[in-house]
């Protein structure tokens, strides 16, 4: 629920639709849900409430999946609001399972609330990086430049290290501050895989003190 409920506005802006349209698909889907929940509920007094729920919510999922690969506008209100819809459905039991667990109400919200934010969080990250415009710009550089993104920035962060180490005196391990390398050992490592010298080889041979010598 935090994946969806998160990254909607997001993801249909990405599509091109306006604030507006947004907007009214969000209060669609609060009226199909609306309308569906005496179903559900009809469905959980006549079966097994624990497995009706855990189909309400597998089947959430299949239309979420459904729901982001739409981008018909009318399409897209249906499978938000079938979405919806099945995901509060769920609710009830949900709640009602809090309320019996070993557990105080409370700590189940509170819990709760941080698992939502977490969820939240975690699924704006893994959009950005998964999101079809990060895809096709990654796609449309790798093009152009013939190399990936990542692979272009670690060549500039070696090309500055080279710059660094001929004509300064600073610590390697500052120099993976510097560049943003995770540590010193990763920056050492780095430098060697790309280069074929460690930083202090390269340095030994490079440094504009060994460049004046060979000039005088």
């Amino acid at each position: 629920m935090a994946l969806f409920s998160a990254l909607i506005s997001i993801d249909l802006m990405d599509k091109g639709k306006s604030a507006v349209e947004v907007s009214f698909l969000v209060s669609a889907a609060a009226v199909i849900s609306m309308v569906f929940q005496p179903v559900a509920g009809m469905l959980q007094d006549r079966g097994n409430r624990k497995v009706v729920t855990a189909v309400l919510l597998l089947v959430s999922a299949v239309t979420g999946v459904l729901f982001s690969l739409q981008n018909q506008y009318g399409v897209l209100v249906m499978f938000y609001g079938a979405a919806m819809a099945l995901m509060n459905s769920a609710n009830p039991y949900i709640e009602m399972t809090a309320t019996k667990s070993p557990y105080s109400y409370r700590s189940n919200r509170i819990w709760g609330s941080i698992g939502y934010a977490l969820g939240a969080q975690v699924c704006g990250i893994i959009y950005e990086a998964v999101s079809p415009e990060s895809n096709y710009l990654s796609t449309l550089f790798k093009r152009e430049m013939g190399l990936p993104i990542s692979e272009y920035i670690l060549s500039k962060k070696i090309e500055s290290a080279e710059n660094i180490l001929k004509f300064t005196d600073i610590p390697y391990a500052e120099i993976a501050s510097i560049l943003a390398f995770s540590s010193r050992s990763h920056f050492i490592r780095t430098f060697k895989k790309y280069m074929g010298l460690t930083p202090r080889e390269y340095r030994g041979r490079n440094s504009y003190r060994m460049e004046l010598m060979k000039l005088a």
